[in-house]
């Protein structure tokens, strides 16, 4: 029961992932240049926007397993799934911002604490999953 009210007090983080991730999404997917001018100022005016809008798609599939975890009671599959999506980010997060040239100053701020955030993120949403599921075990066990 403990463990249940721990995965409802994740619902909260699971609706900010997902509004986060629609709105980054949707950024990158339907305004690209935006996004460009928000996190790559001296990126070269040429620079491929499908590349971008692909990982749009990426980010609003993202919101929609969040949106998906937030609803109900908590699922451990459902939790250690976004759990594993947010440190999927935390390396990839870490070679864009060491790897990209044209990164403006909000792109240098942001993204390490994208890095720290996912990976605290993950953690939590790891953990709890891992807790869901040792309970409904026991409780299994204990009917049988």
């Amino acid at each position: 029961m403990r463990e249940a009210r721990a995965g409802e007090r994740l619902r909260p983080l699971l609706v900010a992932l997902a509004f986060f991730d629609v709105g980054l999404g949707g950024l990158a997917t339907f305004f690209p240049s935006t996004y460009f001018a928000l996190l790559h100022p001296y990126a070269d005016a040429g620079s491929p926007a499908y590349l971008l809008q692909r990982t749009g798609v990426l980010w609003l599939f993202f919101a929609l397993v969040e949106g998906v975890a937030a609803v109900g009671r908590p699922r451990p599959a459902l939790l250690a799934a976004v759990g594993l999506l947010r440190l999927m980010d935390v390396p990839a997060d870490l070679v864009y911002v060491v790897v990209a040239p044209d990164l403006g100053r909000f792109g240098h701020l942001s993204l390490p604490l994208c890095v720290a955030f996912n990976f605290v993120a993950a953690v939590m949403l790891l953990g709890a999953a891992r807790r869901l599921d040792a309970a409904a075990r026991s409780a299994s066990r204990c009917s049988a």
